[in-house]
């Protein structure tokens, strides 16, 4: 019975688990005011569904109207689209795909040369009279560069690579796009700048600089995304140390919580301190003191998100490590019902279940999140 008991709860931790570490988390898509543009030159406002993404979208969802089902359009549809709180506009374009691995190692440097091709949209960061500057988010999350001028759009080439020398391997790097720059500038003779690095606050900084020779007329698009956020919060609520609910006893608390930021911006750390006068210890009664650190996330980019999260800590009436969860209104306001399961008991002969603590937790935002 005990074993069947240990592989059902061992269950339900692969299970919290999941939810907590679910790619679904991740930040799900917010619609934020915005507007596309069609083929034809037509815009249309409205409202973007943002994924702040890592790799580049290939569609867009959208809502002319919140109360309205979504829609969702691709390349051949919409030609572009801005999302207005974030300052981000992207651009449907073709690009030819660069196969340099990281994984495989050459005898000697590779060739640059494109064998397939793939539309999506690319992010634009820069949109000069001489030349624009986009970005493009691989399949890999990484981080690669395009540069359009007279209607021809080029990859600026940097990967890095393994190189066998003599039997022996090391990582290279093919920095073309030192050269590749140079050569793209050239017809500014008076333009005297160092080759940036592959980033793209150096990288928009150098052609700003060109396009400077040019005209004052250019527009950088700085991304407003949201950072890793601070919230102070304060708790009360009430502790329930065995089934019989009079040995209930008040209890008060402060909180810090980390907001993280982009794709994880459900994710949170949070520190908390609670205390619970006159609590049965040790067959008398004491205060109770708990210190905690978790990390948890949100689920939903509505209103009213419900929430997991997995603590340890330091505390004289509670399991060392334990799960919570509970109901959030705009994240401002949580109901939390408090390690309400000991995780240690996976590994000993404990009872999962835990007598809680039903916490109304208040937090004070230094900015709201998204």
């Amino acid at each position: 019975m005990l074993t069947y008991s240990r592989q059902s709860l061992r269950a339900v931790l692969i299970l919290f688990l999941a939810c907590l570490f679910s790619p679904s988390a991740f930040g799900q898509g917010k619609y934020l005011e915005g507007y596309l543009i069609t083929h034809q030159k037509d815009t249309i406002r409205g409202f973007v569904k943002f994924d702040d993404w890592e790799k580049s979208p290939r569609e867009v969802t959208f809502k002319e109207t919140l109360a309205q089902a979504p829609q969702v359009l691709d390349i051949s549809k919409v030609a572009s689209f801005f999302v207005t709180s974030v300052n981000e506009k992207y651009v449907s374009k073709k690009i030819g795909l660069t196969h340099i691995s990281d994984m495989r190692v050459y005898t000697s440097i590779p060739q640059v040369h494109t064998t397939d091709s793939t539309a999506l949209y690319l992010q634009l960061l820069l949109d000069g009279p001489q030349a624009k500057l986009y970005k493009w988010g691989d399949e890999q999350g990484q981080k690669r560069f395009f540069v359009e001028k007279a209607g021809t759009l080029q990859e600026l080439y940097n990967y890095q690579y393994q190189r066998e020398v003599k039997g022996q391997i090391y990582m290279a790097t093919l920095d073309a796009y030192k050269k590749q720059l140079q050569n793209l500038c050239s017809d500014a003779p008076a333009f005297k700048a160092a080759v940036p690095a592959y980033k793209e606050g150096a990288l928009k900084a150098y052609l700003q600089k060109y396009n400077g020779f040019f005209s004052s007329e250019l527009i950088a698009y700085q991304s407003d995304k949201p950072k890793t956020t601070f919230d102070v919060g304060f708790n009360a609520g009430l502790e329930q140390f065995i089934a019989d609910a009079r040995t209930q006893r008040a209890s008060f608390g402060i909180a810090a919580r980390w907001n993280l930021p982009r794709q994880h911006r459900n994710r949170f750390l949070k520190t908390t301190f609670n205390f619970t006068p006159n609590i049965p210890l040790e067959g008398t009664f004491k205060p109770g003191i708990a210190l905690d650190i978790g990390f948890g996330s949100y689920f939903g980019s509505g209103n009213v998100r419900p929430f997991l999260s997995l603590h340890t800590g330091v505390s004289n009436h509670h399991s060392p490590a334990y799960f919570s969860g509970g109901l959030s209104w705009n994240r401002k306001l949580d109901v939390e019902v408090g390690h309400w399961g000991d995780f240690t008991s996976m590994f000993r002969k404990t009872h999962f279940f835990t007598p809680p603590r039903i916490g109304l937790h208040y937090y004070i935002s230094t900015k709201r999140s998204r």
